[in-house]
């Protein structure tokens, strides 16, 4: 009994080794083949995350770091090219307004190897805007909206990276419009109800038209723009060739004035 379970244990022994060995064999292939970087990722050339042959752990450049992430983004033993993943860092933009030049952002990246080439990968720049090779976008909008677009920083050795990105351009803001009333056309009269037309410009809103005369009533019936059709009221005789004023408010609240003289 004693002599068969010595020779079960030394039978599971060389199995146990021969299993071991395959598995060594196996571990050896593997590491040649996927962990170990090809010839072309021998030499260090960009910048480098991982250890260094003094066991430090570190970031830098050259060929000192011995782990670190390939190309691929997968993660080597051995001297790898750009084993520093490149990433672009800018992540937002702030917005412009329609014919106001927008201010001219300089787009970010960091790893791979320092010097970036851009471009845009897909999508399109708000119209009147523009991508230079080295980053900075600039112009003056033309169209507003909301435009979403790819960009690509490309490093030294070719390593490319996309960025997602937008810009939102607001519509021109136009100035408030002042009533500016050039003439009229028709004649106040005492005691009378009268028709006439302030000409000018920057009417909005269908303006509200006061006189400085007390006994004075004026409402406004059309307003194109240009022009304001209104009835003027006028009670007592008043001042007959006193010249008085008309005070126009727009909507907004702005002011224009002009002069009239009270006939009979």
């Amino acid at each position: 009994m004693i002599t068969r379970a010595t020779q079960s244990i030394a039978a599971q022994k060389r199995r146990f080794i021969v299993g071991a060995v395959a598995l060594a064999l196996l571990a050896g292939l593997f590491v040649s083949f996927v962990v170990t970087p090809n010839a072309q990722a021998d030499y260090a050339t960009a910048c480098g995350y991982g250890y260094s042959s003094t066991g430090t752990f570190g970031y830098g450049s050259g060929n000192a770091f011995g782990y670190g992430y390939g190309t691929g983004g997968t993660f080597h033993f051995g001297y790898g090219d750009q084993v520093c993943p490149l990433f672009v860092t800018t992540s937002t933009l702030p917005g412009g307004t329609v014919g106001t030049p927008y201010a001219a952002q300089q787009l970010t990246a960091t790893g791979g190897t320092n010097s970036y080439t851009w471009s845009l990968a897909s999508g399109s720049l708000p119209a009147g805007l523009s991508l230079s090779s080295g980053g900075v976008i600039s112009g003056t909008p033309t169209a507003s909206g909301a435009s979403a677009f790819v960009v690509s920083a490309t490093d030294a050795n070719g390593q490319s990276i996309p960025g997602n990105l937008s810009i939102t351009v607001a519509a021109a803001v136009k100035p408030p419009k002042t009533p500016h009333p050039t003439r009229i056309a028709g004649v106040v009269h005492s005691r009378r109800t009268s028709n006439i037309t302030i000409i000018g410009s920057g009417f909005y809103g269908q303006p509200r038209i006061t006189s400085n005369d007390p006994g004075t009533r004026i409402v406004v019936r059309h307003d194109t723009g240009t022009q304001l059709k209104a009835v003027v009221q006028v009670r007592g005789f008043g001042h007959i060739g006193r010249v008085f004023t008309f005070t126009i408010r727009n909507a907004n609240g702005r002011v224009g004035r002009i002069h009239y003289v009270l006939r009979r």
